[in-house]
Parts: C-alpha cells; structure tokens; sequence
C-alpha cells in the first residue's frame, strides 16, 4: 500500500458491506439482529475518508479551505437529499392522513439537524411511530454534517502559529482528546437518557474521529511492519459479521468493538488478502457508489410499503426491487450529475444555490404541511372525532364537527407537555359534588379525560384532574426532568384531599421497548414503591382512599394504520392482539402491584377495551378505540371505559348506587 494513496478503492465495496447489514436489518431484524451496526462503519469511514480527501489537496488559503471544503459536502450531500425528503414528503401525504411528523423530521433533514429534532421527540407520547416516518434514517446524516461543520475550524486550530497547512500531530491530538471525552459521554449518557447518545453528535463524534486517526496514524502503522502484517483482514471482517447476530442487549458495547474492529479492517486490507479483492470488485465498488442514494431510499420504500402493501414475504422481493431500482436512478442522475459536473458559477456561489435549494424545498413541504393539509391524502377519513378532550383537542386525526361538552377541561389546559408551564388550576376542576376525585399521572391520565368529566357529570362528585407529559406520578428521584411538575402536584393534592375523597394514578406502563423508556424502571423501581405505599398513608390519615390504573392495551402500529384502506386492503397483524398475550406483556409489573398495600384499589382498563378474548384497535363497528399506539380515545371513554368504571367504584363502594 502506497503512503501517498488518494484513493482505495476497496474502500468503496467496504462501504457497500455497511449498507447491506444496515438494508438486510431494517428489512428483517430477526435475519441479522445488528445489521444496524453498518451505520457505525459509515461513520469510521467517512471519518477516514474526509480526512484523507483534505490531506490530498493543496490550498491557496484559509478562505480557500473552508470554501472548498463546504462547497464539496454540499455537491456530494445535498442533491440527493433534496430528491428524496422531496419526493417522500409528496408519497407520505399520500397515505398518511396527518404526516405533520415526518414532513417536519424532512424539514431538519435539509437543516442538518434531524437528529436533534428526533432527540427531543423521543420521549414524546404522541410522536408518530418511528418505523413509519420515511426520513427517521436521516439522524445519521445530522451528526456527520455536524461533525463536518466543525472538522475544518480543528484542522485550522491545529495548524496554529505553524507554517504547515496541516499538522498532522496537532490533529490528532485535539481528536484524541476530543474522541475520549465524547466515548465518556456516550457511555453515561446511554446508562441515563439512552436516546442522547444515539442522536446527538458530541456522544457520536468519537466514531467519525476514530476513521480521522486512522488516517492520521496510517504512516505510523505502515512503518511498523510488525504489528501490521500481523492483521488478518479476513479475521478481522468474520469478527464483525459475527458481532452483527451475538445477542448482546447493551448495545454500546457492541458499538465500541464495531468501531474497533472497522479500524483495524481499513488498517489492514491490503491486495494479497481475498477480502480485499472481493471488495475490489466491480459488483461491490458500484453498491459502494450508489450507497447514500441506498442508504437514503431503503428506509422510504420500506416506509411507504408499511403504509400501504405492508412489509412480508411476498412485498420484499417488490420493495427491494424498487429500492435498487430508484437507489440506482438516483445515483445515476442526481449524485454523479451534480457531484462531478463543473458548473459555470463559482464554489462561493455554488453554496449559496444550496442553501437557496433548501429554502424552497423546506418551504414547498411547509406547503404540503399547512394550506395543502389533507388534500394529497389518497384514503377515506373515517367520520370520528378521535382527540376531543385530550391534550392538543384543536388538532384532529379524523374529520368531524361535533363539538364537546364543557371544552375548557381539557388537556389543552390541565396538560403540562413543558415542565415549566404554569397552569390555570381552576379549567382543571369540575365542581359538582363534596366529594373530589382527584386525576394525576402522566399523558394516560389526560386521554381518560372524558370519562372524568362524565363521572363528574352523572355521579355528584367533584373532579380535580392534571397531567404531566413523560412524567410519571408520584415523583422520584430519577426523573429529574420532572423535578417540578409531579412534586407540586403531590404537595398541593396533599393540601386539599379530605375525608372521602379519592385519589387515581393514571400512568403509562409501557409495556413495549421496556429497554429503551423510563417508565418500566420507574414501575420497577423500589422508590416508586415506597413513594405510592407512602402517598396512600398520608391520605389514609385524611380517611381518603386511593385506586391506581393497571396496565392498558398497547399497540405497535398506530390507529390510523390499522383501517382498511383501498392502497391498504389488510388490516396489520400488529392491530390486534391475544388478550392472553397482552395480559403476558404486563406481568412484568406484578413485582409494583404485589408490593402495594392491600387497601390500595386496582383497576384493570384492559378487561372493558378487549372483547372475544382479543384486544383490538378497532371495535366491532370498525370505530377507533385509540387515537395512536396506546392513549384512547373519546369514543372508547364514553362507550366502553366510563360505563365499566362507574360500575367499579360503585363495587368497591366508591360511590353511592343511584
């Protein structure tokens, strides 16, 4: 291997490598459980490859740099990105009646900051499900660019007060420090808000930065023959293929040696090894070419499909077809037109036509988004009002002009999304009775709205009802992004709870992802425990009594996909579920609900929204039960809910039979 080398390319078959697991594992992720793992060779390779791209040129200056610099990422990223979060934004509205989510994930595709944007959803209840959103793929692109923002300034600190353009030893030093601080904040980030860690750069910048110190070092490595032709190449690439199936649930771990691994391949490759000429190959070197527009329109198609054909045996081979296909046309007519062609205005000119690009297309999907709302939309809208009282009530998943009941108790008002909204606590009461029940919990409790208000309305009691997004009652101490919010509730309930009065904890169980979300340690937490065991005391002493909300249905695909459609002739197998098998997702909570006081009541809301031993979204006049995956609706509270709890507190003498 030559040290003055300007191109691998057996680097480009390397990259299709990635691309594959990440396609192969996002189309079957019981095929290859890490496939997703290609991303995090994406990463040490462009790391390597900018670095070396840099390296290889001469510049006439500082300004030259960065111009340079900025004008080729936007020729190589922007082009392609455009056509797609374009040509997505049209599709989704197609079969998605209300794309609000996805359309504004494409809008900070082309900021370069849709990982940070699918960071601060992710803990939001009532975003959209993420295997639906075509441009959910895209959080990768955010950290690279982010990183490419900030490459060329070290490049230029590093060269400090030297004569030399690049100080290779300055470099590497600032991204060895830079790489352990960033590993460091992967790691504790990833124990705490796991989230944090997969979207946002600083906790990703040391994958991208150790493809730069492989370059960086490469001379030192070729000097030291030893340690070099010690490297098998083919070894190497087996251990990876091996870590893409080990069934290891902490997934940094997996990440950290992926990351090595792909350093120690790119080292050691060389033209003796058979890897090195499979990956040298024609076949390989083009998937290599065309692996953004891959990388790109996998996950649409895939999304698309999930939307209308769904995702099985029998669509893959059609799903796979048209992802190669249009991969291909875009690479042939989008990248190597604009990526390669000299155009007739400057480089400082060609970035500004990118940033011009961006604002139109950021302003042609703000169209499809606000006037042209629904007009693309290629389904029949059922006629039912899913969001009523619920938090966000102006905003409608279905058409309809029936009109509630006293709106101002509503979510709108006595739903806290931000921590540190203030809230006017008398829309939040409904004064009826001398008796309060008073509602807290997180966003569970706002979408049993309607129910509380018709307790309110045909029982005599009074109602006293706020809830908190992501925040579960009572407090802990582990949830310090709710420090305010719960607390005060617990105080303030404290303050006005009396004889006869009843407290009801309404919160999400989650009984899926029980890795990734906060509220299953929450549930399994012995400070929850201690906190409800502790609440029920202090209000036993008031003679008040306190029920708490078992585990509802959860569902994984959300309502608007689990209707019969003319582009969606099947209703998905993930809309209906065995009540013996749902019953199963929430055993994991019997360790809270054993450990609880006796005298605290339980109340089982899956008993009244499942029906013939199935839990569905839908009831049997094909009306929605839920407005997403897990929050129900108005309708399932008057019809079903409201009827079964009434009869419940009369059972359990909460009430006075009529």
């Amino acid at each position: 291997m030559s040290l003055k080398k300007t191109y691998r390319k057996e680097l480009d078959g390397l990259r299709a490598f990635a691309v594959l697991a990440v396609l192969i594992n996002h189309f079957n992720k019981d095929f290859l459980i890490n496939g997703y793992l290609g991303v995090d060779i994406f990463f040490v390779l462009s790391g390597y490859v900018i670095t070396l791209s840099l390296t290889s040129k001469t510049y006439n200056s500082t300004k030259d740099f960065l111009i340079s610099f900025f004008e080729r990422r936007i020729k190589r990223i922007l082009p392609a990105l455009i056509f797609y979060i374009l040509s997505l934004s049209i599709l989704i509205c197609f079969f998605n009646p209300y794309p609000g989510e996805s359309l504004f994930t494409g809008i900070f595709s082309l900021l370069g900051s849709s990982n940070i944007y699918l960071w601060k959803i992710s803990n939001n209840y009532f975003a959209q499900a993420t295997e639906l959103n075509p441009f959910i793929n895209t959080w990768s692109l955010g950290v690279e660019e982010q990183f490419y923002l900030i490459f060329p300034f070290l490049i230029l600190v590093s060269r400090y007060k030297s004569k030399s353009f690049f100080k290779r030893r300055n470099l590497a030093s600032i991204l060895l420090i830079g790489s352990f601080i960033s590993l460091v904040l992967f790691f504790y980030f990833y124990s705490i808000n796991p989230s944090i860690s997969y979207y946002l750069m600083p906790m990703r910048f040391w994958e991208i930065s150790t493809g730069c110190l492989i370059y960086l070092s490469e001379n030192s490595f070729l000097k030291n023959g030893k340690i070099f032709n010690k490297l098998n190449p083919n070894i190497i690439l087996s251990l990876i293929i091996i870590l893409f199936f080990l069934p290891l649930s902490y997934i940094p771990i997996l990440i950290l040696i992926n990351v090595f691994l792909s350093s120690l391949l790119i080292i050691s490759i060389r033209e003796k090894y058979i890897i090195y000429k499979l990956f040298s190959l024609n076949l390989f070197r083009y998937l290599g070419f065309i692996s953004y527009s891959l990388y790109l329109w996998h996950w649409g198609v895939l999304a698309i499909g999930k939307w209308t054909i769904g995702v099985s045996k029998t669509t893959i081979p059609i799903l796979l077809f048209l992802t190669f296909a249009i991969s291909i046309l875009s690479y042939e007519l989008i990248e190597k037109k604009f990526r390669h062609k000299d155009f007739s205005f400057n480089k400082i000119q060609t970035i500004f036509v990118g940033i011009i690009y961006s604002i139109f297309s950021i302003l042609f999907i703000v169209l499809l988004g606000r006037p042209f709302k629904g007009i693309l939309y290629l389904g029949n809208h059922p006629e039912l009002h899913t969001r009523g009282r619920v938090f966000k009530n102006a905003k409608t998943y279905f058409k309809s002009d029936k009109k509630i009941e006293s709106p101002e108790f509503s979510g709108t008002n006595c739903h806290i999304e931000d921590n540190d909204k203030l809230l006017n606590y008398d829309n939040c009461k409904i004064q009826n009775g001398l008796k309060t029940f008073f509602f807290v919990g997180n966003s569970h409790n706002d979408a049993y709205k309607e129910t509380q208000f018709l307790l309110a309305k045909n029982a005599d009691i009074s109602v006293d009802s706020i809830s908190v997004s992501n925040c579960l009652f009572p407090h802990i101490n582990s949830q310090d992004d709710c420090n305010y919010a719960q607390k005060y509730q617990k105080r303030r309930i404290l303050d006005l709870v009396k004889k006869g009065d009843v407290i009801v904890i309404i919160n999400r169980y989650e009984i899926f992802n029980k890795n990734k979300e906060k509220n299953y340690p929450w549930f399994k937490s012995d400070d929850a425990i201690y906190e409800i065991n502790s609440l029920f005391k202090e209000i036993k002493q008031k003679e008040a009594k306190l029920i708490l909300f078992g585990p509802g249905p959860e569902f994984k695909d959300p309502i608007y996909k689990c209707q019969k459609q003319w582009f969606r002739p099947w209703i998905p197998k993930n809309c209906s579920i065995n009540l013996s098998k749902m019953r199963k997702y929430t055993e994991n909570y019997s360790n809270l609900i054993s450990s609880l006081n006796k005298e605290i009541i339980i109340y089982d809301p899956i008993k009244p929204l499942c029906f013939d031993n199935k839990c569905n979204m839908t009831d049997s006049n094909n009306k929605p039960l839920f407005h997403d995956t897990n929050h129900i609706n108005d309708y399932s509270n008057k019809e079903y809910i409201f009827k079964d709890f009434y009869n419940f507190l009369i059972k359990n003498n909460f009430l006075n039979k009529n």
